[in-house]
């Protein structure tokens, strides 16, 4: 219908215009139409013998049914009677948000990781106006032979804004969460692993370094302090901070900013990642929540 159409049209046209010069108008789409014809018969011809093929494949294939039977409610409860048995310690914080730094941060973990401190402290903050008070300084650069760049314990390097960016550690994050809740940032770096679980039965959530689903650090990165080239500062990969919440006797309960999710990871390998990082946690004083 739509070439019959078409073709109407062009005799309209070659009346109006003139019948040599629309002859050649009109043999030119009758050569389109040609074409864009055939184009479809092959694509359908093509389409056809795919399909052919996938059912020949599919020949002689066997299905196996299984009939799925929910457990009784007593085979239910004995199940969590030996889970608890098992696994008997559980701590965990109830009332942290859950908050995800993508898309909008992808490399501002730290700063949704302490945006989730402060909103269970009471702090109405989203975790853009965290990550826009975090102090900045540039990314690695090349000054009269020298790759220098900005300091992680001083400031956010780079912008978490971007996806090039490095991070930030412990001391600009207690500074941050100091000026948001002035007299009550703790910044508890270098205590032992079981004082870290001791935050947590404090009923202190714990804002934490390690890696990436708990991958094996590499350093990937070198370069002097800008502003005191004498310092240099080595980069591990692929680092990442989350918010500690709980833990059991074999896991460790977070809210990661990059799932977007509550996750429970192994307790020992965590234990290893946060040791690998510096054992840096950043929490709030006792009495600080509202």
């Amino acid at each position: 219908m739509i070439y019959f159409l078409i073709l109407i049209g062009v005799l309209a046209l070659s009346i109006w215009l003139g019948i040599e010069y629309m002859i050649g108008v009109l043999v030119g789409m009758m050569a389109l139409m040609l074409m864009s014809f055939l184009s479809e018969q092959e694509d359908k011809r093509a389409q056809k013998e795919r399909d052919r093929k996938r059912a020949k494949e599919r020949e002689g294939e066997e299905y196996e049914f299984v009939e799925y039977k929910l457990p009784a409610l007593d085979e239910v409860a004995a199940a969590e009677s030996a889970a608890e048995a098992s696994d008997p310690v559980n701590r965990q914080i109830a009332g942290v948000p859950v908050i995800g730094q993508y898309p909008v941060l992808p490399t501002g973990c730290e700063a949704t990781a302490l945006t989730m401190l402060l909103q269970w402290a009471g702090v109405h903050v989203t975790k853009e106006a965290v990550a826009d008070t975090l102090v900045k300084e540039p990314l690695p650069y090349d000054h009269e032979g020298t790759r220098v760049g900005g300091h992680p314990n001083r400031a956010f390097v780079g912008d978490p804004y971007t996806e090039e960016s490095f991070g930030v550690f412990h001391r600009p994050i207690a500074a941050t969460l100091e000026a948001f809740l002035p007299g009550q940032a703790a910044d508890h770096t270098g205590l032992s692993f079981e004082e870290l679980l001791a935050l947590i039965d404090s009923g202190r959530p714990v804002v934490v370094w390690a890696t990436i689903d708990l991958r094996e650090p590499q350093w990937v990165d070198r370069w002097a302090d800008h502003l005191d080239p004498a310092t240099s500062i080595d980069w591990q990969s692929p680092e990442h901070c989350m918010i500690l919440t709980g833990y059991t006797a074999t896991a460790v309960i977070v809210n990661d900013p990059h799932t977007g999710q509550t996750e429970q990871y192994p307790r020992e390998l965590f234990r290893m990642r946060w040791e690998q990082l510096g054992r840096q946690a950043v929490t709030i004083q006792q009495l600080a929540r509202t």
